[in-house]
């Protein structure tokens, strides 16, 4: 399994009642994958998770794999792009059962955070994810997000960590570049930048992939972004990411990031607009300009 390139974290596409639409799941799998994505990951940030019901988890992930399946079949281009299904939770036992439950309907690794909610001490944390590697059934990709978790492991202890045969990856979403730079030279598996304001500075420095959330409405772009960085045309991959941050700006109005994108996909026909409960609402006047944004630009 080759963890590289860009791969989205998928949006959950939602039915009106807050359940998983799964005819909504294959329409954006297939819109990323005909962008260039390399891969998906299902059930991070950009999903809702810690909103999505529990019994609705394995259905998400089944319904990604057969998408992803149905889409090599058609483009058989190279092996089957990976689909990495995010397994946390806040205890070693439920994580663990998570990814048996992923592993059982088609995910490929199992993306990780530190526990959540309790502040932890860092032999507390390095513990939890040593047993995780250990016991995992399936190859894990940890993930720092400190700004949920609320826990952050020091460099040093990341380092340790990523010598485990079972760990394959790391996706940061710290937003500390100094940080950042310091684990793609160190760390000894590949390194994800999972902030999407420093793609072209994270690719150009060595980062292996990147999963911006940006890239469920704009694959293409942000894969072209990414081959750019790789190539070294910094001033045309420059260009590009002022771009897509520019309507990132506007399909991320005042903190509404999630209900922005969903609204965003919704227009371009992908999924339906809903969001997990609660939720905040677009006035009318962002609903209009986030129309234009992704009715205007090609993806």
């Amino acid at each position: 399994m080759k963890i590289e390139g860009v791969i989205p974290p998928l949006m959950t596409p939602l039915d009106g009642d807050g359940g998983v639409d799964e005819g909504g799941v294959k329409r954006l799998i297939r819109h990323v994958l005909d962008g260039g994505a390399a891969g998906v990951f299902v059930q991070g940030s950009a999903g809702e998770f810690p909103m999505i019901a529990r019994t609705d988890r394995a259905g998400l992930i089944a319904a990604a794999k057969c998408a992803i399946i149905e889409h090599w079949k058609e483009k058989p281009q190279g092996p089957v792009p990976p689909l990495l299904a995010g397994c946390s939770s806040c205890t070693t036992r439920e994580t663990l059962r998570l990814i048996e439950e992923a592993r059982d309907v088609g995910a490929d690794a199992a993306v990780v955070l530190s526990p959540y909610y309790y502040k932890l001490r860092t032999p507390v944390l390095v513990r939890y994810l040593g047993e995780v590697a250990d016991r995992s059934a399936l190859p894990v990709v940890m993930y720092e997000n400190p700004h949920t978790m609320g826990n952050l492991l020091p460099v040093d202890e990341l380092l340790r960590l990523g010598t485990h045969g079972n760990v394959r990856g790391l996706k940061d979403s710290a937003g500390d570049f100094a940080r950042f730079l310091r684990l793609v030279n160190e760390f000894p598996k590949p390194v994800l930048q999972g902030n999407t304001a420093m793609m072209l500075a994270s690719v150009a420095s060595g980062a292996a992939g990147l999963v911006p959330g940006i890239a469920n409405l704009f694959p293409r772009k942000c894969v072209e972004l990414f081959e750019l960085a790789r190539a070294g045309k910094l001033d045309e991959a420059r260009a590009l990411e002022g771009e897509i941050l520019a309507a990132r700006e506007t399909i991320f109005p005042d903190g509404k990031w999630r209900e922005g994108l969903k609204y965003a996909l919704s227009v371009r026909g992908l999924i339906e607009p809903h969001c997990a409960e609660p939720h905040d609402e677009l006035t009318g006047e962002e609903k209009k300009r986030i129309g234009q944004v992704a009715s205007g630009v090609d993806s």
